[in-house]
């Protein structure tokens, strides 16, 4: 189970006796080559180009760009002690790049003009390079950025020529030793108005640096013929990288804006609702939040091989639904072999107020590694188990090692809550979140995109 995208960067490095070889900064000494290959770790993909900086002290003794994961490139370094730093999505059109004659620690990327940022990725490790061995580095990649994907904001008075969302303060650049730099930016994006004439919309998806300091000011700003009234409001959660966004919000006329945001991880790191109601006197809000997305999604879950059946073990898991894409793809939904009792009863974890955190960790405890992204089911996914559990998925479980199916589980309630189901009831049986015992277990669920080899 992956907690965060990333990426391994395998550097083996081959340490020779040719003492006549020329290193790096041209001095006659004896040297070591640096070989430097990029991987994609798991189902998750690499922003290329990577963009290497390798530093000794303060000094950098090389730069090189990995285009793709074809490519592999090799340095040739006098025997010390080096700093290496990989940034992944810069590509030279849209950044400015230091020169090794330039480049410091702390040189900022910068945006070229009319340019956005990418999806940008880095990691940083020190390696020591000893004469006649060999080493090798694996570095990870973290994502630096989090991704505005949408955001609607409806019942907007007809008399608006102009609706946009901004965000301050925010990081304006990544440095090359993958630090942030400049924190006072603000990211202004402007909404379109849709047909009904009082909807505005963004879909264009954007990357953004996170904010430099907590909290983070959100603002809807709503222009008409006497100008232009913004409603702003502190959130309570962190915004982070790594968090995919949309937002939501409903203009009032008693209040001003109300507005519900989504904020999801890209593995486990949960759900936040956030929500804002917006006048001229001032602001309030709440937040919530839950340990995944209410609606399943095939994430980085995307694999090539031969499409199973449904009611069959794919993996080790139980094939639930296979949803046609096109002629060679199918969206897939599975079910773990394993599951695991919450541990702790209603009470207990009202009162520590973390039955989130609990479900996560047990997610991550009853999936299996093949797949990222597992998730608590929906009530349309309980209800299609339990018509198939008793003479398809149970036998082929036990037949294969895997625990039965039971009859009560956790889900995904319409709402995005957390709630409980027994199966016995079908699908419109109880589901109440305040009433569960410490022995009611969690069976994780996954869906994954097949294509066809």
């Amino acid at each position: 189970m992956k907690k965060y995208l990333s990426f391994v960067a395998v550097m083996a490095l081959v340490l020779t006796g040719c003492g006549k070889d020329v290193v790096e900064d041209s001095v006659s000494q004896t040297s070591s080559v640096l070989q430097i290959r990029t991987r994609s770790g798991g189902e998750a993909a690499v922003s290329y180009p990577v963009n290497v900086y390798v530093f000794q002290n303060d000094e950098c003794k090389a730069v090189q760009v990995i285009g793709d994961a074809d490519q592999a490139l090799k340095l040739t370094l006098t025997e010390g002690d080096y700093s290496v730093f990989a940034i992944g999505g810069a590509d030279a059109e849209t950044y400015t790049l230091p020169a090794k004659e330039d480049a410091t620690k702390t040189t900022p990327l910068t945006l070229n003009e009319n340019k956005t940022l990418t999806d940008l990725m880095a990691a940083s490790s020190t390696v020591t390079l000893i004469d006649g061995g060999s080493n090798t580095l694996t570095l990870g990649l973290e994502r630096k950025v989090m991704l505005v994907q949408s955001i609607t904001i409806s019942k907007v008075p007809a008399a608006a020529t102009a609706v946009s969302l901004s965000m301050a303060p925010l990081y304006q650049a990544l440095t090359v030793g993958t630090s942030y730099a400049a924190e006072t930016g603000t990211a202004t994006i402007a909404l379109t108005k849709q047909e009904d004439g009082r909807t505005w919309k963004s879909t264009a998806e954007q990357f953004l640096l996170p904010p430099s300091s907590q909290p983070a000011t959100i603002a809807v700003n709503i222009t008409t013929s006497d100008g232009t009234k913004s409603y702003s409001y502190s959130s309570n959660e962190e915004l982070e990288a790594g968090y995919k966004i949309n937002i939501e919000g409903t203009y009032t006329e008693a209040v001003g804006v109300e507005l519900t945001g989504t904020i999801t991880g890209a593995t486990w790191k949960g759900e936040r609702t956030i929500t804002f109601n917006f006048d001229e006197s001032g602001a309030t809000g709440s937040t919530t939040e839950e340990p995944t997305p209410s609606e399943p999604s095939s994430g980085g879950n995307t694999v090539t091989g031969n499409i199973p059946a449904v009611n069959t073990l794919y993996q080790g898991c139980f094939v639930l639904s296979v949803t046609e894409i096109d002629d060679n793809s199918a969206e897939v939904v599975l079910v773990s072999p394993n599951e695991v009792a919450v541990g702790k009863n209603s009470a207990t974890l009202a009162r520590e107020g973390n039955l989130e955190d609990v479900i996560n960790a047990k997610i991550v405890e009853a999936s299996v590694d093949d797949f990222s992204d597992w998730r608590l089911p929906t009530l349309a996914e309980l209800d299609a188990l339990n018509k198939c559990k008793d003479n398809k998925a149970n036998p082929l479980f036990k037949k294969n090692g895997g625990m039965e199916i039971t009859n009560i589980y956790y889900l995904y309630n319409a709402d995005g809550t957390v709630k409980y189901h027994d199966l016995r009831r079908g699908n419109d049986g109880s589901l109440d979140r305040e009433d569960f015992g410490q022995d009611y277990p969690i069976r994780p669920f996954v869906t994954v995109t097949i294509s066809k080899e």
